[in-house]
């Protein structure tokens, strides 16, 4: 996306089979991307480079230290930078798998505790089972933990995931209670 608004852009991924598949796709379409295999709670590749912008999609969830990840990513922001991350929203996080409605509300099930990780079983593409461990992060750490790592909040929002035809379904009536994905658009404080 970055890339086709004439960006400089530079792609961060733990999976080299992603990295892969973004150096064709981008390839494909003409773009010159730079590709990085690396853990987003270790960006010391990237350290001293000064980026303007970090944007972050929904990925949070499968590390447990949300913090450490703030603080790597201020590392490779210029000062005033801007860092745009997506979150699952902690309540929706909670919900029970089946989410089953009680006549009154849904049912939360995982401990509001930061850190708190669970293995989650989703269907693969293929219809096969995979197993994944998620990580809740409560408000405090998602939104106060920025804060802390040294960014100033310019903008947050609360929105709803919409269904694809190839991903998973996310019900409609489920997100009236508790909206999917938290947004946050923060500035990295300018330091003397």
């Amino acid at each position: 996306m970055f890339a086709s608004l004439e960006c400089r852009v530079t792609s961060v991924d733990l999976c080299p089979e992603q990295i892969g598949l973004d150096v064709s796709v981008a390839t494909a379409l003409g773009y010159d991307l730079e590709c990085v295999e690396a853990d987003m709670l270790d960006l010391s590749t990237l350290h001293g480079r000064d980026f303007d912008l970090v944007y972050q999609a929904v990925s949070s969830c499968y590390i447990p230290d949300v913090h450490r990840l703030y603080t790597e990513v201020a590392k490779v922001l210029r000062p005033k930078g801007c860092y745009m991350a997506e979150h699952w929203s902690p309540a929706h996080m909670q919900l029970s798998d089946d989410r089953p409605w009680t006549g009154r509300g849904y049912e939360l099930v995982i401990p509001y505790v930061s850190g708190y990780g669970w293995v989650s079983r989703q269907s693969t593409v293929d219809g096969q089972s995979a197993e994944c461990i998620h990580y809740l992060h409560t408000h405090t750490a998602l939104i106060g933990g920025l804060c802390d790592a040294g960014f100033s909040i310019r903008h947050f929002a609360e929105r709803k995931a919409h269904g694809q035809p190839d991903g998973p379904r996310i019900e409609e009536h489920v997100q009236t209670f508790a909206p999917a994905f938290l947004s946050l658009y923060a500035q990295k404080i300018s330091t003397a």
